[in-house]
């Protein structure tokens, strides 16, 4: 099997896939490109850097930033730095120039850091500060721009190569990232008000709090159940099992209990008409669906574990995990069901309110100097677990700063 070599760095803790091209081309899908930035399905990265002959006459490489969704950056100063880096030591020099689609950035080594490493400074430029330049979607002081979450209010606007919003506070260390929606480092749900589906809005959202992780991590909610009348949610959490929310207030999803299974992964469920009982598939090699009580979501109860007949099963040399092999047969189970010919696993959701929920991946708030100082290091394993990029409108990058 063919393999491509890569380095993975980071700068500031800003993690990087770092590819190079410079003397073959890499056939790079978006598809390619989402799955390699993957924290669960591939090596894991903020960004996907390629590296390619350049084209000014000035510069020593090209560099080509791809983020996580698979589309292209501009720029970006920590990915600069760990480039200049790789560049420097291959020339034995103090100095580089980085090509990227932005333009030109001088690098150079101003030092070596307490733990032995270089210090690699870049040059940005100028910072972009006008609405179009950023860009959002409509005209607005970007000096003080009209988004923000909780105590996070009235950032400035601007791109660096990469759009940036920046709060100002008195106290960095006094603001709750962990319990803000959307900024923490557990994984979470958002809720949206989609009566108008271009352009849904969120309303409400749910991170699972640490004492729920007994001693685990909430790896992510693999899929959400919700019941006819949308006052109930089911998360399918790997490591936490099946979390039942009360959502009758969107705003302020309420935690009601969980369902345990030793075979832990849980991947998907299904609720019965009545809402009485639960059936949690699980994401491991022939894994069995478990019948839970949930007439009391505070405490489900498990009340049995389906044993599929051989017949059902994938062959022993099949990588299908359990859920996938357990779909057909939970549609014929006697009494939950019966003959409405209608999917066990994909009951008709939401009919009677205009809410969605999905599902989203981990996110982290972190601050980085617009400067692009600091130090840039190689290693052989990702030093961070989470992603610089927020969910705040157009804003790829949130920084938080203290006043002086």
């Amino acid at each position: 099997m063919a393999t491509t070599p890569f380095l993975k760095m980071h700068g500031l803790g800003n993690d990087f896939v770092v590819l190079d091209a410079r003397t073959a081309a890499l056939d790079l899908t978006p598809e390619r490109r989402r799955v390699i930035a993957d924290r669960r399905l591939g090596v894991g990265c903020d960004q996907l850097i390629v590296l390619e002959p350049p084209t000014e006459r000035e510069a020593d490489v090209f560099m080509r930033i791809y983020n996580p969704d698979g589309g292209e950056a501009q720029a970006c100063g920590n990915a600069t730095r760990c480039v200049a880096s790789v560049v420097m030591d291959e020339r034995k020099t103090d100095q580089v120039t980085v090509q990227t689609v932005a333009g030109l950035l001088e690098s150079q080594k101003t030092g070596v850091g307490s733990n032995g490493l270089p210090v690699i400074s870049v040059d940005m430029g100028l910072a972009r500060l006008d609405w179009r330049e950023i860009p959002v979607r409509e005209a607005c002081d970007t000096n003080h721009m009209p988004v923000g979450i909780g105590p996070l209010q009235d950032p400035v606007g601007t791109n660096m190569g990469n759009p940036h919003a920046t709060f100002f506070v008195d106290d960095a260390a006094a603001i709750p990232l962990a319990e803000l929606p959307g900024h923490a480092p557990s994984p979470g749900f958002r809720i949206f008000n989609a009566t108008d589906p271009r352009h849904p809005v969120e309303v409400g959202s749910w991170i699972a709090h640490d004492s729920l992780k007994v001693g685990k991590r909430a790896v992510f909610v693999h899929s959400v159940r919700v019941n006819p009348t949308a006052t109930r949610a089911y998360l399918s959490y790997w490591d936490l099992g099946t979390v039942i929310l009360d959502i009758s207030n969107p705003a302020h999803p309420r935690y009601l209990g969980r369902t345990t299974d030793p075979q832990g992964f849980a991947h998907s469920t299904a609720i019965t008409p009545n809402g009485k009982v639960l059936i949690e598939t699980h994401e491991t090699f022939r894994g069995r669906p478990v019948l839970f009580d949930i007439s009391n979501p505070r405490r489900p109860r498990r009340l049995a574990t389906i044993n599929l007949p051989a017949a059902t099963r994938a062959p022993s040399h099949s990588s299908v995990p359990g859920p996938h092999e357990s779909t057909t047969p939970m549609t014929s189970i006697p009494g939950l069901y019966g003959n409405s010919g209608r999917t066990a696993m994909l009951p008709p959701l939401m009919r009677s309110r205009s809410l969605r929920l999905s599902g989203i991946a981990s996110t982290r708030t972190r601050t980085s100097p617009a400067s692009g100082s600091g130090i840039a290091t190689r290693s052989t394993r990702s030093t961070s677990s989470g992603s610089p990029y927020s969910c705040t409108r157009q804003a790829r990058m949130v920084s938080v700063i203290e006043r002086a």
